[in-house]
């Protein structure tokens, strides 16, 4: 299929869009399909978590909009143009807005079919989109309209639901983890000790300071693990402190320094196979969003790792958190429960090993190649659609 992606994001950041994009494009570039991505130039200066990104498949530059209610056109007729010169069969749009009203808007000139998926902010609970009424009417049209949307987990799914009635075919497609990350591959281990970790954007609503809270509630309890805080964001600093604070072993920087436990140690940015050891090598993976989160790659990441997950009970995190089986559910932000968990599964030296068991079982089929297939199963049955209604 000749396809292209149309995104808002810098693919040069380090996040979970980026990489879902990147690795479905690369998948499909690599089993023959001509992909084209449009997305968004580098910036001036360089992302402050940028990540390795050699892309094998072709690239359209576009600029940042200068108005995302005025200044999208633009988009629209760079679509237009390039369909004219290189004919698209099928448009996947990351993100209903902007991506998705511009899907739309082409889909009305070219009859090009669409598929949305978003990864979370501007349909999630709270989104800043759908409080701007020109906006959540966008969103809500180019959801209608779409040929086809890919719901990355059931909340995701409930919320296209409870914004419209899509006309075109809704998929539940959750995002993957690196081929690359097989349980038999497993790096060299950084940390010669037990720990557990949490890794991701450092804001306030991710919940890190839950975690800082929940472990030094725990203890003695837990004493024989360290904590790895890992990622970078706003709410770094703050972090920081509150580990000083709590009067536990601090270390910063991308080198940990032996030392017994307990210990916090923020390692900022971990990317390659340092992120594969930390991650493979954690006793427990910690996910404590406050917030509703769409469906996080890392806990895919971790679970593949054979790692056990504790998560927060919110969004699309239960989709893949399984209670007692693969990991274990609490509430969010309730550092009394998740201090309990800790203490739980510290007094019990047969409970990671059995949960441990069906950690990599439970996602062993969402490896990106994997999902990358399953989009191109979706994207032939929109296709043979619009062949049979023409």
């Amino acid at each position: 299929m000749k396809l292209a992606v149309i995104t808002n994001y810098d693919l040069h950041a380090m996040g979970g869009a980026e990489e879902y994009i990147d690795r479905l494009a690369m998948r499909w570039h690599q089993t023959g399909h001509q992909v084209t991505v449009f997305c968004r130039k580098p910036a001036p200066v360089p992302p402050t978590a940028p990540r390795p990104w050699q892309p094998e498949y072709p690239i359209q530059w576009i600029d940042r909009p200068w108005s995302t209610r005025f200044g999208l056109g633009k988009y629209v007729r760079l679509l237009k143009k390039f369909h004219q010169s290189s004919p698209i069969d099928l448009l996947l749009a990351c993100d209903s807005y902007w991506p998705g009203f511009v899907a739309e808007q082409f889909h009305r000139k070219s009859h090009v079919p669409y598929v949305l998926c978003s990864q979370g902010s501007d349909i999630m609970d709270g989104s800043r989109f759908l409080k701007r009424t020109t906006t959540r009417k966008r969103i809500i049209s180019a959801l209608t309209h779409a040929s086809g949307i890919a719901c990355i987990s059931s909340y995701m799914k409930a919320r296209t639901e409870q914004l419209t009635t899509p006309q075109g075919v809704v998929r539940l497609i959750p995002n993957g983890w690196p081929d690359e990350w097989t349980s038999q591959t497993a790096v060299t281990p950084l940390i010669s000790q037990p720990y557990l970790l949490c890794l991701g954007r450092m804001i306030e609503s991710k919940g890190f300071q839950v975690v800082l809270d929940a472990y030094q509630k725990a203890l003695p309890h837990t004493a024989r693990w360290g904590l790895v805080l890992a990622g970078q964001g706003d709410y770094y600093s703050e972090l920081v402190q509150r580990a000083i604070a709590s009067g536990i072993s601090v270390q910063q920087g991308n080198t940990w320094q032996q030392m017994p436990p307990p210990w916090i140690w923020f390692p900022s940015l971990i990317t390659g196979t340092q992120k594969q050891s930390i991650v493979q090598h954690a006793e427990v993976g910690i996910i404590p969003s406050l917030r509703y989160e769409p469906q996080g790659i890392v806990t895919m990441e971790m679970l593949a790792s054979s790692v056990p997950v504790i998560g927060s009970n919110i969004g699309g995190i239960p989709d893949i958190v399984h209670h007692e089986k693969n990991g274990w559910l609490f509430t969010p932000g309730s550092v009394k429960e998740l201090s309990e968990t800790l203490v739980k599964i510290a007094s019990n030296s047969s409970i990671i090993p059995h949960v441990r068991e069906n950690c990599f079982k439970s996602v062993k089929n969402y490896r990106w190649s994997m999902v990358a297939d399953q989009y191109l199963a979706f994207f032939e049955e929109i296709w043979q659609q619009k062949k049979l209604f023409k």
